[in-house]
């Protein structure tokens, strides 16, 4: 009898552990079940943007091209302002005392500039002063391109410091090369590399990649935006893009409302200014007016045009975009590689 009572029990035991490992089991399946049922609908959603993203991408390269009938040009950004002409001047070495604002809200009236820890600095106060500004615009790019952590530099302007060669129309090379004085802060690039820098007076707007970028002064608002505008994607801009502004005047800051400047590292030594219809591969670009527009000159062809880079030709005003002639093209194939996924992907 005492056996038997201990085989009945030994027996119920079992069975509720097969019973209960039998519910986890058809319960772990359930959740499974669902996953794998939105993991689908998510799928689909994919594939449906896709196909959208991919008939965009057709569907602009037409309407944009120049050649096509009624054909139209696009800009990133509404209108802000008339589009302007850029002010840049072209250096080999940058001083970072000149033409700098006489009044700020700094001790003696000095200037901070922020610069790319990659750089090459020289002279009083350039000892490095690491510092995170604007740590919410485009993070994660800039980590990538390594201007997210930069080091901070107050430059006090002087009188008579005008050391900055500048660019003549389409001619870009330089009309003296000047030499800063010992002590100035100064920075420096090697090779056929030139420092862009870029005058922006208060409320413009100039685009440009991050990759280019290498100093600024605190005058300038970084902006960071989220576009699915396919003239993003042909800009080489990525659904994220980046633009300077000049800081507006405000009754409340000493010395706001003045000029700022970014500087930019150019590939080679021929930075030009851009003519109306001026028709230029796209990694030629180094900056740009915000309101910029530009079209498409290209060659259409229903299997090509997933291959062929279009050129983008300048519309809006003379002198508004910067082309950095020296700058060399992608490996073709994985960039082209790269394109058809860029374009198929183009929303996410």
């Amino acid at each position: 009898t005492v056996l038997t009572t201990h085989t009945d029990a030994f027996r119920q035991e079992v069975g509720k552990e097969i019973h209960e490992s039998a519910e986890q089991a058809r319960e772990t399946n359930r959740k499974l079940f669902i996953a794998l049922r939105i993991l689908q609908v998510i799928s689909w959603m994919v594939l449906a943007i896709s196909l959208l993203a991919a008939y965009q991408m057709l569907v602009g390269r037409v309407v944009f091209d120049r050649k096509t009938p009624k054909s139209l040009s696009f800009r990133l950004a509404k209108p802000h302002k008339l589009v302007v002409p850029l002010e840049a001047t072209l250096h080999h070495m940058l001083n970072l005392a000149a033409d700098l604002p006489k009044i700020t809200t700094r001790e003696n009236n000095a200037t901070r500039w922020f610069v790319g820890l990659g750089m090459s600095r020289k002279g009083l106060g350039t000892s490095m002063n690491s510092v995170f500004f604007y740590p919410g615009t485009s993070p994660v790019q800039r980590m990538f391109v390594g201007n997210y952590v930069t080091t901070a530099i107050d430059v006090v302007p002087r009188s008579g410091g005008q050391f900055a060669s500048t660019t003549n129309g389409s001619d870009s090379e330089p009309l003296s090369k000047p030499v800063p004085e010992l002590e100035d802060p100064a920075l420096s690039v090697a090779g056929d590399h030139r420092l862009v820098r870029i005058e922006l007076q208060p409320g413009q707007q100039v685009g440009f990649r991050l990759a280019d970028l290498v100093a600024w002064t605190e005058q300038i608002v970084m902006k960071s935006r989220y576009t699915t505008h396919i003239g993003a994607s042909l800009l080489k801009l990525g659904s994220f893009c980046t633009v300077a502004e000049g800081a507006e005047w405000d009754e409340r800051v000493k010395g706001s409302g003045q000029s700022g400047y970014i500087v930019l590292r150019s590939e080679g030594v021929m930075v030009s200014k851009s003519q109306i219809g001026t028709s230029t591969p796209v990694s030629n670009l180094l900056a740009w007016d915000d309101s910029q527009e530009f079209a498409l000159d290209q060659r259409l062809h229903p299997l090509k045009v997933w291959i062929n880079e279009p050129s983008v030709v300048t519309q809006s005003t003379a002198g508004a975009v910067l082309l950095d002639e020296g700058s060399p093209g992608n490996w073709p194939l994985i960039a082209r590689i790269g394109n058809l996924f860029r374009y198929f992907l183009l929303p996410i």
